[in-house]
């Protein structure tokens, strides 16, 4: 079978976005510390696009999708550092933050969709390991599962298919993703991804790196 990849749409960035943290060779190195979300559309020419292809991952045909700015508990890690944020969200108070992360976003997708035709949507938030979640199932179904809801809803109501990303073993919450709404799993064939995944019908496409 000939192998395709989505061609990931967005706007040009046209001035760097203040996030506040380092980073070194992709890795945040010194978090910023709190949670100051820019206004994300002003970074950007809405009338100007760049399209990257995600070589690698296969799909049964050419699509057009995004994958940028959907990673809020992953953004809330890189303002805060990974172990203030999961003791943030333990305690509760990492709520008001993961708003502010996710209102921003929501706006930054809208407008994408009212710009570009989009047939695929891929929201990465890094909640799973090689050992399984990350954060139990209850912590997840308590504050991110409403947020990750509202995405699903967004690009469902615009006919775009939502799938979903997390690298490692998510299959404690395959069910939850289904119900609010995602299609599909770009998963990492780890611990029981791939059994639970075939369970549950949703959609899968495996990861494969590139070497």
């Amino acid at each position: 079978m000939k192998q395709y990849c989505i061609q990931d749409i967005r706007p040009i960035q046209i001035k760097p976005i203040p996030w506040g943290w380092e980073n070194q060779d992709g890795w945040v190195i010194k978090p910023r510390g709190e949670i100051v979300m820019p206004h994300l559309i002003d970074y950007f020419d809405w009338n100007d696009y760049e399209v990257n292809p995600l070589k690698h991952l296969e799909y049964q045909e050419s699509i057009i999708g995004t994958t940028a700015m959907k990673s809020v508990f992953t953004t809330a890690c890189r303002f805060l550092g990974m172990q203030e944020a999961m003791i943030q969200l333990h305690t509760g108070e990492l709520t008001k933050g993961l708003a502010q992360i996710s209102n921003e976003m929501l706006i930054w997708n809208e407008r994408l969709i009212e710009a570009c035709i989009l047939q695929i949507t891929i929201q990465g938030d890094e909640i799973g390991s090689s050992r399984g979640m990350m954060i139990s199932p209850e912590l997840y179904r308590q504050h991110l599962k409403p947020i990750h809801k509202q995405f699903a809803e967004l690009f469902n109501n615009a006919g775009i298919e939502p799938w979903y990303h997390s690298d490692g073993d998510i299959s404690a919450v395959l069910s939850d993703l289904k119900a609010i709404g995602f299609v599909g799993i770009y998963y990492e064939d780890i611990g029981n991804m791939k059994t639970e995944l075939i369970k549950s019908d949703l959609k899968g496409i495996e990861v494969v790196r590139n070497v």
